[in-house]
């Protein structure tokens, strides 16, 4: 009698144990903060007074499917208000512990709540084959500065497309899930900088008041992902989502709403909520403004995801011209001498072209790849489609090296210590050759030609 009461007191308790445990979520996780990552947490939602002595929280790494960090959430316990905060740092809003371990790796990647052996919750954010997901789905994974979160707030169909979307953080309060108006404002102040290069409305929902002109087609440098320059005539951005995907081309004039966000330096128009509405196609992009490496080097900020030209460019460094199936940076230079880089990506038709003849000119969307304050450095030209890269070969004229006639370039010329005549094309006769001049007089012509 007394075994079986035992027996039943201990199912008793594994019931209630396990009960709790499936009340545990995780709510919210925010792990990519602007520029150098600061102020990440990692939000559990619970009964209060839950004790998670026992638990760890695991990220899975998406590239390779296996446990990559471990925070150990022994001696934590769920506030009566059942949302417990694990803060990176002491800048987080209603913190409750700190691990500077919640900095999780950016997607796609998994967060897992655990009480081992078994998997309590899991959110993937972003897709990969490799990760065990709920509902064989993933979440979002999200742009610098926003949360993934459960929405409605803690609801859990174990299946992460349905439970999670893209939200503002909210550290130890109901998520952010209804979406308010967005804040109506011309493109120049949507995306207007601080003096630090930084986006002064970084996470505002807004609605750019005049249609924009989309500069790069379809999957130009990226595959079923929104991924496009965009102008209205004055100022550029860069439209980019990782979850939203609608094809548009070069010409596509659209109506364009979403998030402010911040990539390495350049400024995007991106999720929560990116809405995309097509207004017209086939409409004509302006002409490319022509400028220099120098001009986009130290002044690229202004130049950022605009359509852009550079004139009698070599390459200087960098890394070697790309294979088919690779990005490159590669340092190219003009007449300024000052370099800039050019970006190559893999998922234009460039890579495994053979490098151009120089000089060339080229063509293509103003960029910036900078991960520190100030933002002012890293600025690239990314041209969209080989036909972006024109070789313009120097004009070749005579050059005079004494009596010698070549036919050369300017520069060539220069190196070899002579004279570069435009206005000369052969060499046979060679003009190089003057007539020998005699002393003679006014009289002598007179009567010569009298």
């Amino acid at each position: 009698m007394l075994r079986t009461l035992l027996s039943v007191l201990a199912m008793a308790i594994l019931f209630v144990g396990v009960s709790s445990a499936q009340d545990l979520v995780i709510n919210e996780i925010y792990y990519d903060g602007p520029g150098t990552d600061e102020g990440t947490f990692t939000e559990i939602k619970g009964p209060g007074g839950f004790n998670l002595t026992g638990y760890t929280l695991v990220g899975v790494n998406g590239s390779n499917g296996e446990d990559y960090r471990t925070i150990s959430l022994d001696g934590m316990v769920i506030p009566a208000d059942g949302y417990v905060v694990i803060a990176q740092d002491e800048t987080v809003a209603n913190y409750d512990y700190i691990d500077s371990g919640v900095d999780w790796q950016n997607g796609p990647d998994e967060l897992e709540l655990r009480l081992d052996p078994d998997v309590i919750d899991g959110i993937c954010y972003g897709y990969s084959e490799l990760l065990n997901c709920e509902g064989g789905t993933n979440g979002p994974d999200v742009s610098s500065g926003s949360s993934i979160s459960r929405c409605p707030d803690g609801v859990d169909t174990n299946n992460n497309e349905d439970d999670t979307t893209e939200t503002t953080p909210t550290p130890g309060e109901t998520n952010a899930c209804g979406i308010e108006p967005p804040v109506e404002m011309t493109l120049c102040e949507a995306v207007a900088l601080d003096g630090e290069g930084f986006p002064v409305n970084i996470d505002v929902y807004v609605h750019i008041t005049s249609p924009l002109l989309v500069l790069t087609n379809d999957g130009t440098y990226s595959v079923d992902r929104v991924d496009l320059g965009a102008t209205d005539g004055e100022c550029c951005v860069n439209v980019f989502d990782f979850d939203y995907y609608v094809e548009l081309n070069e010409g596509d004039e659209i109506d364009l709403t979403g998030t402010v966000a911040f990539y390495n330096g350049k400024v995007e128009i991106s999720g929560p909520s990116l809405e995309i509405g097509l207004l017209s196609s086939g409409n004509p992009l302006p002409e490319p403004e022509n400028i220099s490496t120098e001009e986009l080097a130290i002044n690229g900020n202004d130049y950022e995801s605009c359509l852009i030209m550079i004139d009698n460019l070599y390459i200087t460094g960098g890394d070697p011209w790309p294979p088919e199936g690779s990005n490159a940076n590669i340092e190219i230079t003009d007449d300024s001498g000052i370099p800039t880089t050019m970006r190559i990506d893999k998922e234009t038709n460039i890579d495994g072209s053979d490098p151009p003849e120089e000089p060339f000119t080229c063509i293509g969307i103003g960029g910036q790849y900078d991960n520190s304050a100030p933002y002012d450095s890293g600025f690239q030209i990314l041209p969209r489609y080989l036909d972006d890269i024109i070789s313009t070969p120097l004009p070749e004229h005579v050059c005079c090296v004494g009596e010698l006639c070549y036919i050369t370039t300017q520069p060539e010329c220069v190196q070899m210590g002579g004279e570069w005549h435009e206005e000369w094309d052969e060499c046979d006769p060679n003009p190089c050759i003057q007539s020998p001049t005699q002393e003679t007089s006014w009289g002598e012509i007179k009567s010569i030609y009298r």
